[in-house]
């Protein structure tokens, strides 16, 4: 109701561009039609519209009581005028820029809920992201001591976002020539970095404190960086990635060089990898178009595993988890989640059906002590699968469009679901107990 009374007086102010005068703006005619020159004071704007004499008439009038009166009303309707615009802006004015050129609560919802009083399945906040499409890239890292996301995508800007809140907390452009299609992190010398591939053919790497580059691009590949991750080679940390042409080289994280020699990684495209142990042997595991993983040996580039076969399309995830002693494998690509023993190449169970469409995303965490899988689909839903059973565990979450990236985080010790969709930006849905029924 305030709001409302102030717009009405607002309209019934005698002129707005006498107060944006007074504000100190200068008005020009594309302030105002038809005016050209600029006024600097409210007082000429006030005399001019008050209709007071001339100096070229043939006569001045004496200030007589009654023109005292209307100058006096005159300028208390401004004041009134002034007061009233200032509090009209104040109110919708966005929040200042943040470093990156876009605000910080942009299409904010509601108040985020606590991690901790969601139950399962409760959205606790859903918040517009600034990018000029979808997200292409999405990690999870802690900068400051506080949870964040990093995403990346067509408008070539990492994006990070405070996860407990949802807001954007910095933006930092970078110098990729085009989309940033891959996002990695983790820590050197105890400072979090991103390590972003494009389809530039490069790799660069990024201080998430600083939002400078580290270093040169990782220039090498001759097409577009698609997957890249980081793990440790004979106690280095290193960069692993991908590029369409098949092609999987190694860096160094600290000093840009590639370690070893380049191997192709599969005759069909790869689209998801993965880097784990297999028999004290760093592997990589390599999700391809045919809808097989291709297990290599890290260091020579030769098989190191049984190809897991089974997915009739291409593996768009490919992530690994240590269960009961051993390695498993989860992969998602058509419209079933299947989980694998990398030792013996072999389906731990029947494949988790009940996706309608390809799955982009898939990935392990949680709840208490239960291992389950969380997959994201083209259907718009994220599911939640109970590992033991292959059954689902309550309701899907329903996004309003394509959800094609997530992941797991924790906010308050507790996992929570950190996605994003073509249309509504980044959401987070809770895994908090109480439980619903499996299946």
């Amino acid at each position: 109701m305030a709001h409302v009374g102030l717009l009405e007086l607002y309209k019934t102010a005698p002129d707005v561009s006498s107060v944006r005068a007074l504000e100190g703006e200068h008005i020009t005619s594309s302030d105002r039609p038809g005016r050209s020159r600029h006024v600097h004071s409210g007082k000429e704007h006030l005399m001019s519209e008050s209709g007071s004499s001339s100096t070229d008439g043939p006569s001045r009038r004496p200030v007589t009581g009654r023109m005292l009166v209307t100058v006096v009303a005159a300028v208390a309707t401004l004041a009134v005028s002034v007061l009233v615009v200032l509090l009209w802006q104040s109110d919708s004015r966005e929040t200042p820029s943040s470093p990156g050129g876009s605000t910080a609560d942009k299409g904010s919802a509601p108040a985020a809920r606590s991690a901790a009083t969601a139950p399962f399945g409760t959205q606790i906040y859903v918040q517009a992201t600034d990018h000029i499409a979808a997200v292409e890239a999405l990690a999870v890292t802690e900068l400051n001591g506080r949870p964040v996301a990093v995403t990346g995508g067509d408008d070539r800007i990492l994006r990070i976002w405070d996860l407990a809140t949802g807001k954007q907390v910095n933006a930092l452009p970078t110098s990729h020539a085009t989309l940033i299609s891959t996002i990695a992190v983790t820590k050197l010398n105890g400072h979090p970095i991103a390590v972003t591939g494009s389809t530039d053919m490069t790799v660069r790497v990024w201080d998430l404190a600083t939002g400078k580059q580290i270093g040169e691009p990782l220039a090498g590949h001759v097409d577009g960086v698609g997957v890249v991750a980081v793990t440790r080679l004979k106690g280095r940390q290193v960069i692993v990635s991908v590029d369409v042409d098949k092609t999987v080289r190694v860096w160094d994280l600290i000093t840009g060089r590639q370690v070893g020699a380049p191997f192709k990684g599969h005759s069909d495209a790869v689209w998801s990898i993965a880097v784990t142990s297999l028999n004290g042997r760093p592997v990589i595991l390599l999700g391809t178009v045919d809808g097989t993983v291709q297990v290599r040996d890290l260091v020579t580039g030769k098989q190191a595993g049984t190809p897991l076969a089974g997915h009739d399309d291409a593996l768009r995830s490919v992530t690994t988890a240590r269960v009961d002693g051993r390695t498993v494998v989860v992969t998602g690509g058509d419209k079933a989640v299947r989980v694998w023993d990398l030792a013996t190449g072999k389906l731990l169970r029947a494949p988790f059906e009940g996706h309608t469409n390809v799955i982009w995303s898939a990935v392990m965490t949680n709840l208490d002590d239960r291992p389950v899988v969380v997959s994201a689909s083209h259907d718009m839903t994220v599911r939640v699968w109970d590992l033991a059973t292959g059954k689902q565990i309550g309701a899907p979450f329903v996004h309003p469009d394509v959800v094609r990236t997530m992941t797991v985080a924790r906010l308050d010790g507790l996992p929570v679901v950190i996605s994003t969709d073509r249309s509504s930006g980044l959401q987070a849905w809770s895994l908090s107990p109480p439980y619903p029924p499996i299946g």
